[in-house]
């Protein structure tokens, strides 16, 4: 199954190395990482889920549940993709983490005009892996919704964003959740366009000592 979905090769291109070097903090995005007709199903398999809004101080944004509690077969058989052996194993040889098998949350955003969410950093019980899967097509800098990364100052505390990242479809974007991790999505611009995604976390094997 994993063979179906993921384009494994691009996967195998990326080194600990690569993406431990990059800054602000170890992080990396992989284009053309799945198979573009298998996510174009998706897109569509997500039109028939149930969006719901989240409007907090910190977020506003349309999710839906948890992929695990979705009754489309399509949908479970891309979660099954995720958290499989195989294509957690990518994850762990990019990350340089141990990660705990056949778990993690797993949901789509979808960010229309004006929705954003502001600077945070993940940590939230075990996540030790965030990743995004972009799944919006045609999507350019005027839009908004940029993913944006901070650096730190010597307080520890976020002071300006250093890195932009443009939605592209088929962008697998992951890094590694830490004290360091702060990151957000720019206010979506465009009135035409909806910003959706994948995101979810994986989890470390042993807890944090």
């Amino acid at each position: 199954m994993t063979q179906q979905w993921v384009n494994e090769k691009e996967f195998e291109k990326v080194s600990h190395n690569n993406y431990s070097k990059n800054q602000p903090f170890p992080h990396i995005s992989i284009e053309a990482s799945f198979n573009s007709d298998k996510l174009l199903n998706l897109v569509k398999e997500l039109e028939k889920e149930e969006y719901y809004l989240e409007d907090h101080d910190l977020y506003q944004f349309l999710r839906t549940v948890d992929f695990k509690h979705s009754k489309n077969d399509f949908i479970k058989e891309f979660r099954t993709t995720i958290f499989s052996k195989k294509f957690m194993k990518h994850i762990e040889k990019i990350t340089g983490l141990s990660l705990k098998k056949n778990s993690g949350d797993l949901h789509s955003l979808k960010l229309l005009n004006t929705h954003y969410l502001l600077c945070h950093d993940d940590q939230v019980q075990m996540r030790a892996v965030a990743f995004i899967l972009n799944l919006s097509s045609n999507w350019s800098q005027e839009d908004g919704g940029e993913l944006e990364l901070f650096s730190i100052n010597s307080q520890g505390n976020p002071n300006k964003v250093v890195k932009k990242i443009i939605p592209k479809f088929n962008q697998f974007n992951l890094f590694t959740v830490s004290d360091k991790s702060f990151h957000q999505i720019s206010e979506v611009i465009s009135k035409e366009k909806a910003r959706i995604s994948i995101s979810g976390w994986f989890y470390l094997e042993n807890e944090k000592k």
